[in-house]
């Protein structure tokens, strides 16, 4: 009995992680199918492009945004170790482990223990990806503004050009 439930508990944690992982892409994958689903996606998008194109517009805001956000993930991490802590040490203060009923208590603590370490690991990683998504975004504003004054100075140099070429004749 005690063998199984911490093999279930084993393979509950990192299915549980990789559920949390993968919900976004299969977010998308259901907004192809789910209209209702598909408007609140791009609406995020949208919300998240204008987000990273002031981003881009004022560069302070852009790195206080990504200094908030390690500052967060430091914070959740801090909660987690002090709400935990104390758990795993009365885990590890059970007496003795064969004392029966005392022992199914270590279990409980300890779990408890890893439980609250996995949900703050857990919102680290959306933190984490949150912030990824958006620097990706500000990447692309930022080439695409790139490429389009490139463009612009293309279409200038050759208006130019023609402009000095049909002065010349």
């Amino acid at each position: 009995m005690d063998s199984a439930w911490w093999l279930a508990l084993l393979l509950a944690v990192p299915i549980g992680i990789a559920t949390n992982l993968l919900t976004p892409q299969i977010a998308k994958v259901g907004a192809r199918y789910n209209s209702r689903l598909r408007r609140r996606l791009d609406e995020r998008t949208q919300r998240q492009r204008q987000r990273a194109e002031e981003y881009v517009d004022d560069p302070s805001s852009y790195e206080s945004y990504l200094m908030l956000a390690i500052l967060r993930t430091t914070l959740i991490y801090a909660i987690g170790g002090v709400v935990s802590s104390p758990f795993a040490l009365a885990a590890y203060s059970v007496p003795n482990r064969n004392l029966g009923a005392w022992f199914y208590l270590w279990d409980v603590l300890f779990g408890i223990s890893q439980l609250v370490n996995l949900v703050a690991t857990i919102a680290v990683l959306n933190i984490a990806r949150e912030a990824m998504k958006t620097v990706s975004v500000v990447r692309n504003i930022r080439a695409e503004r790139r490429q389009a004054l490139r463009s612009s100075a293309e279409v200038a140099a050759r208006q130019s050009g023609k402009a000095e070429a049909a002065a010349s004749s």
